[in-house]
């Protein structure tokens, strides 16, 4: 493997993202439900291959899409309302990347483009250990707090 550009340094610059704050937890998409993970909602969440969710080798194997069942699962941690970002980058530096903003609830209507990335915004924020902070002798000014 070689140092480059990767689509989530794309995504990062193309969204505006700081994946240090709140955070940012990137899985597959098939093997986040594979392994019921749980996300952490006061956290960017970034899912890649939504759109071959359960196909082998990520190719469309006829028999349908399998959307529904990653939104059902989200729908558990997120309500349906929540905001969604469908990203793909641009192979060009001269044309803008695709960005759709399509609530959680409806994403499965969505036609989505082909090997997309779903981003899922934070929900809320997360709550400050006040014993670590006063530990690491951090006044309440800190940002984040």
């Amino acid at each position: 493997m070689l140092p480059a550009v990767s689509a989530l340094d794309c995504l990062v610059a193309d969204l505006g993202i700081d994946p240090g704050d709140p955070g940012l937890v990137s899985y597959e998409a098939t093997k986040f439900l594979l392994n019921r993970r749980q996300p952490d909602t006061t956290a960017t969440l970034v899912l890649w291959q939504p759109d071959v969710i359960g196909q082998p080798f990520a190719l469309p194997d006829g028999r349908g899409s399998r959307l529904p069942v990653l939104v059902e699962y989200l729908c558990g941690f997120y309500p349906a309302e929540h905001g969604t970002i469908v990203y793909m980058a641009s192979p060009y530096s001269l044309f803008d990347p695709v960005v759709l903003r399509v609530p959680l609830g409806e994403l499965e209507q969505e036609l989505l483009p082909r090997v997309p990335t779903l981003v899922l915004p934070p929900l809320g924020e997360a709550t400050i250990d006040r014993a670590v902070q006063e530990r690491l002798q951090l006044g309440t000014a800190q940002p984040g707090t």
